[in-house]
């Protein structure tokens, strides 16, 4: 997340790949957000903003995990607006 933000060094929003288009979807909680270990979260200070690359993890989500959300409606590309993940 941004620089000065509570959130920086921390996950922002997990990235889909929802029928091959990208989605940011946010909703998390502070201990969702935690990274897998300090290397990863030293790494997210430093690049507030950036997509993390492919081999780090977060604590609660791992890359390749199936996640559930909720969405108001599709824009006209298709793609859900104000997506958040839903917790079941």
């Amino acid at each position: 997340t941004d620089r000065g933000s509570k959130l920086r060094g921390l996950i922002g929003a997990l990235v889909l790949d929802y029928n091959g288009k990208r989605l940011e979807l946010s909703g998390l909680t502070d201990e969702e957000r935690q990274w897998s270990d300090r290397i990863c979260s030293s790494y997210a200070y430093g690049t507030p903003g950036e997509l993390m690359p492919l081999d780090f993890q977060g604590y609660h989500f791992k890359v390749g995990d199936v996640v559930s959300f909720k969405y108001r409606e599709l824009s006209d590309d298709g793609i859900p607006k104000e997506a958040r993940y839903w917790r079941k």
